[in-house]
């Protein structure tokens, strides 16, 4: 049962069907995915078909991870050593639910 019958939230889905729920930690603080949050007014940020949202992300994404390769590239240093963009640190875990 999602969520546990003592969990402090209720997860609400109107229609039946499965549906899969996808959890984003991202240690550095920073947004994953492209995805914003604002936990002030909602716990949980809905994004439709992820897997729609994540094929938009992946072009724009791969278009700035080439111009950050290439800035880097440009900024070598005295040394030789070519400047290298900072990596997020992720963890992701899906769960799939069935809506009756």
């Amino acid at each position: 049962q999602f969520p546990a019958s003592d969990a402090k939230f209720q997860f609400r889905l109107k229609d039946p069907g499965t549906e899969t729920v996808v959890a984003i930690c991202n240690a550095t603080g920073t947004e994953a995915d492209g995805i914003k949050h604002d936990f002030k007014t909602r716990q949980f940020t809905e994004l439709g078909n992820y897997r729609d949202f994540l094929t938009r992300q992946i072009v724009v994404e791969g278009a700035e991870k080439i111009a950050a390769a290439q800035l880097g590239q440009q900024g070598v240093s005295g040394e030789g050593a070519p400047g290298t963009p900072k990596s997020d640190i992720l963890s992701r875990t899906a769960i799939k639910l069935t809506v009756k």
